[in-house]
């Protein structure tokens, strides 16, 4: 199978979810299709006044929110705030919410996310959210601490944060979660992004950091963002490239591994061209997201903004074609 194909299949659809005329930054658009609508799980915050990036603002307080639409480009309706920070330093999670995952395991939704408190970027930390339906009531299962924390230890790969969860039920019945950890520096800042592993041997938890972790360790390159999928035995992650000038294949671009145990991952492809290979533009294109219907992938969703001519952040879809003959 040449992965290469998926990304060469992807068709631009459009934005969604476009706030900025009302003030929102829109981040982190996760689908889902369900009982013939699609569901997407969002992180919005207030525009800066003083024009600060949007990665100085979200932990200034954000929110989660759920909209629902018949058609992919929308229009969407928002139906609920589901979780929100305030910017304060009470619970694990009180001063802002962003990248949620949303996931069915069995007759249950899990929605992650990642939280931090005291206005602080090193206290950043993951949670999880259940419910019977993606319209809720949500329950919040690490209400006290988070579900996944950075380590205690001074050396571990994630001790300075970890965040960017993706979840995966393996068919024995145990639940994968893939994250973003960054050990801290001498200086007192984040290191390398890798993607370590947690498991669980139910949807709740405990969940237990792999003792191999990371598993994909391509530093001193950082990337982020992984979304993972499973079709029979075979493993996938969609990720982000960063803008930089080191990369693994194209700044602002998309990276798609291989694994056939999700431990042991291959050297990336492009999983999806940069906005400025797509549009000739030098926006953000980030946070991949695939829509399923009837176990298909079906649609990418995806993060774009920061540009001079469109300083907008919103959602972005693909349609994935399927005369790529890539079986997913």
């Amino acid at each position: 199978m040449n992965l290469s194909n998926f990304s060469k299949g992807l068709q631009p659809l459009g934005r969604i979810l476009n706030f900025s005329s009302e003030g929102w930054t829109v981040w982190d658009c996760a689908p889902l299709y369900h009982a013939g609508k699609i569901h997407v799980f969002f992180t919005r915050w207030r525009n800066s006044e003083e024009g600060r990036g949007p990665d100085a603002q979200w932990y200034l307080g954000s929110e989660i929110v759920h909209a629902v639409a018949d058609e992919m480009l929308g229009p969407y309706e928002i139906k609920e705030v589901v979780l929100k920070g305030d910017g304060g330093d009470g619970a694990w999670d009180a001063s802002g919410v962003i990248n949620p995952k949303i996931c069915q395991v069995g007759e249950k939704f899990a929605l992650l996310y990642t939280g931090c408190r005291g206005m602080r970027h090193d206290t950043q930390a993951i949670g999880l959210l259940v419910a019977d339906s993606p319209d809720g009531p949500w329950t919040k299962v690490s209400a006290d601490a988070p579900l996944i924390a950075p380590d205690t230890d001074a050396d571990a790969f994630d001790q300075y944060l970890c965040n960017n969860p993706t979840m995966l039920a393996q068919p024995d019945g145990s639940v994968w979660i893939y994250y973003k950890g960054r050990s801290r520096t001498s200086e007192n800042k984040g290191g390398p992004m890798r993607i370590g592993l947690a498991i669980a041997d139910q949807l709740e938890g405990p969940y237990t950091k792999y003792s191999g972790n990371p598993v994909i360790d391509f530093a001193p390159i950082s990337f982020e963002d992984p979304f993972v999928w499973r079709k029979g035995a075979d493993h996938y992650m969609l990720a982000s490239e960063l803008g930089n000038s080191h990369c693994l294949i194209e700044p602002n671009g998309g990276l798609l591994f291989h694994s056939q145990n999700g431990i042991d991952w291959s050297e990336p492809v492009q999983g999806y061209p940069s906005a400025k290979r797509l549009f000739g533009t030098q926006q953000r294109l980030e946070e991949p997201n695939l829509l399923f219907q009837n176990g298909v992938p079906t649609h990418l969703f995806t993060t774009l903004g920061e540009c001079k001519s469109d300083p907008a952040y919103s959602g972005f879809v693909f349609q994935i074609a399927r005369e790529t003959g890539l079986e997913f």
